[in-house]
């Protein structure tokens, strides 16, 4: 485990959409989403979902069946970056 000195400012979670998961059972860093819309993209699928207030765009492989509108998705903490002022801390 990794911890770090933040000051009073604000901080910023970043993940590349394509280490989201979209996952069946709720676990360590996992988020309930709705899913706003879905992009075919070719090889590849790009759901846009709400988490919150937060949007959020998850790249999946283009034969993954989404049919429902709540899904469940795990942002594995060693894909995460943190950034502070707009720098990776």
């Amino acid at each position: 485990m990794i911890y770090l000195k933040i000051e009073d400012t604000a901080v910023q979670m970043g993940i590349r959409s394509e280490f989201i998961q979209v996952v069946s059972e709720k676990s360590d860093n996992t988020i309930p989403a709705v899913v706003k819309m879905i992009d075919d993209c070719g090889n590849f699928k790009l759901i846009s979902a709400q988490c919150d207030k937060f949007e959020v765009k998850v790249k999946v492989n283009r034969q993954m069946s989404i049919r429902q509108e709540n899904l469940l998705l795990k942002f594995p903490a060693e894909k995460c970056c943190t950034y502070q002022l707009e720098k990776l801390v």
